[in-house]
Order: structure tokens, then sequence, then C-alpha cells
């Protein structure tokens, strides 16, 4: 089977699945990545990185921060539906001859011991921008251009070779122009102008102050692409 061919086979398997977005990159755009966190790292002979997204449920994410409970409880089932995804789509391609492995979600439950991690081995967002999905807004979070940072990620790695997507070179976040909404809905101001983030802050906001529940006031507020203004 030739390259065009598995991929769109691949893609295909994937959005049956339950995904809405699916973005390829070659291995060759992770070069830069720090030691210890490129594709090779975790699967010697890497050759693609899959990157699959499912949108988070705009009836939640609407009603925060009166939803925290649900859109908590909403955060981690997205989690555990892309671990099987992921899983799946592994085995898939295994099937079809070529080695792979998911980088899977860790922390399953609610009350994951402070302080917890931001991000797996490897930077979801940032493989999400390599395999063509979106770009990372002033506020870090990921923002695609159909569902804006409405979105949860994971990866799958494969020996397989791949038709990559293109990258998005627009950039997606206007603060100026939605008047930095994700800032000012910040609760615990973690977020700032020059697009650093109080990590910290926004940790123990949410293990401390929310008693582990998470917070989604900059998805929510983000205005991508939900509007124009």
């Amino acid at each position: 089977m030739d390259t065009g061919a598995l991929t769109a086979k691949l893609k295909g398997f994937i959005f049956d699945q339950g995904a809405d977005l699916v973005g390829i990159a070659p291995v060759d755009r992770f070069a830069q990545a720090p030691e210890g966190h490129r594709p090779e790292d975790y699967l010697p002979g890497a050759r693609s990185v899959v990157v699959i997204a499912i949108r988070l449920l705009d009836s939640i994410i609407d009603a925060l921060p009166e939803s925290r409970p649900r859109y908590t409880e909403h955060f981690f089932a997205t989690n555990t539906e892309l671990n099987i995804c992921a899983n799946r789509t592994a085995r898939f391609l295994v099937k079809q001859g070529f080695s792979s492995a998911p980088i899977y979600y860790s922390g399953g439950e609610v009350r994951i011991p402070y302080p917890a991690p931001f991000f797996d081995e490897m930077s979801f967002r940032h493989a999400a921008v390599e395999a063509g999905l979106g770009r990372i807004g002033k506020n870090q979070l990921f923002i695609t251009p159909q569902f804006g940072p409405r979105v949860r990620l994971i990866i799958v790695l494969t020996q397989a070779e791949l038709h990559p997507d293109e990258k998005i070179e627009e950039e997606l976040c206007q603060p100026e122009k939605c008047g930095y909404r994700c800032l000012v809905n910040c609760f615990p101001g973690a977020l700032k102008r020059d697009g650093t983030i109080d990590k910290p802050a926004c940790a123990k906001y949410m293990f401390e102050t929310l008693n582990y529940l998470r917070c989604g006031m900059c998805v929510a507020s983000c205005p991508i692409p939900l509007d124009s203004s």
C-alpha cells in the first residue's frame, strides 16, 4: 500500500473512532525538540507523528464557571476517550505491519497529586502545530481554526511513512482584537500579556481553591471561532 493510500485509510479509521481532527507530521519537524522529548526517544525508528483531536462540548463549556464539576468530568472523560482512540490507532497500524506506540494521558483521576504535571512526555500542543491542526495562542492554549481551544489532543507515533499535513502559518490568536478576553477572565491572574503563564498560580487555584476541579475559563472565553469580534 502506497503512502497516500495508507494515510487515507488511517485517517478514515481514526475518524470512525470518534475523532474530530487528525493531523500528521514527519519526525524531522521535531528535530529542534529537547532531548528526551523527540518521537524517536519513545519509538526508535519512528517516521511519523499522528495527532488526534476530540472537541469538547460547547454546552458544558458555555455554562462555565457554574458547570465546573461537569466540565471536570467531561475533561477526564474526553482524555479517556482519546487514550482508547490512540490505542486502537496504534493497533491498526501494527496490523498494517508498522510498529507504533501511543503517548497516553496519565492521571485519569480527578484528584491528581499536587503539583500536577501540565504536559506528558511529548508536548501534545506543539505536536499538533507541527501536524497542521492549529497554532498556540498568546494564552499558550492550542487553538484550532474549527473549534478554537475547545479540543483535547493525543499522539500516536509510528514507523509508517505517512503523507504529512501542511502547517498553519497564519496567527489565529488576536488578543488586541478580542480585548484579551482570556486574561480578563483568568480568575487567578495566571495569564500574562507577554504570553507567559504563572503555572504555580494556575495549579494552586485549581487544586486548592477549586478543590481539584478544572477551571476552564481561558478555554470558555476565547472567541475563536465563535465570533469575529
